[in-house]
Formats: structure tokens, sequence, C-alpha cells
């Protein structure tokens, strides 16, 4: 009897463990330059789904809205910071922090047409809310 109320409490906190870390928030919201944002929490991984306007070297015309994906970003108390590479000639800066149903942060992002200039965003902040 003692063995089953064991397994059955380890079971239930297993489950409960399970249930806690599968939890997902959706946060929406815009960035300075007054597009849409979005930050989906998975436990502690973050996607980040933008779009952002760029100006580009050498002649190159102002972008419309170009939408860029960051993937699994890892949370620290609340927290990240960090680069990724998304495809091969774009780069992604982005940190921010988690406080309650807010999500605070910015990023930064330069990549190269295919006419070769180079491209950048500036530091884009943002707000987002669950």
């Amino acid at each position: 009897m003692r063995k089953l109320a064991l397994l059955t409490a380890s079971l239930t906190l297993g489950i409960a463990g399970v249930a806690l870390a599968a939890t997902t928030f959706r946060f929406s919201g815009k960035t300075s330059q007054k597009l849409g944002i979005t930050l989906v929490l998975h436990g502690q991984m973050l996607d980040m789904h933008y779009a952002a306007m760029y100006s580009c070297t050498g002649g190159g015309r102002p972008s419309r809205p170009q939408p860029t994906d960051v993937v699994d970003a890892v949370l620290h108390h609340g927290s990240w910071s960090g680069s990724e590479t998304v495809g091969h000639n774009d780069v992604v800066h982005t940190s921010g922090k988690i406080v309650g149903r807010t999500a605070t942060g910015n990023f930064s992002e330069t990549y190269t047409s295919r006419g070769g200039h180079i491209c950048r965003s500036g530091k884009v902040s943002f707000t987002a809310r669950r």
C-alpha cells in the first residue's frame, strides 16, 4: 500500500511537471517602427515573429516591412539576450525580459540584399502583452 501511494504521488507530480513545462503563452504587441510582433513562450524557449523596416547602403531603397522568425531563444530568470543567424546572410541580435504579462526588449537585424546592399533595421524596441 505504501509503495502504491508513493508511486501515485510520483506520477501525479510527474504529470503536473509535464503540464507546466508544456504551457504555452503568446504575447502580441508593436515595435517602435509601429509594426507587429508576436512572442511565443514554450517553457523556457521563446520564439519571436516580427516585421521590420530596413535602410540599405549603396543606394538601396528602404525596404517594405520584411517578416523574420527567431526561434528558440532561451530564457534565464525571465530574460534573454543573444544573436542568431537566419538563413545564410541575415543576423539578428535580440534581448528582452518578461515580467508578469508583459514582454519588453529590442532587436536589430542586418542582412545582405540580393543586389549586394547591406540592410539594417537599426535598434528596434518592442512591448508585447499576453
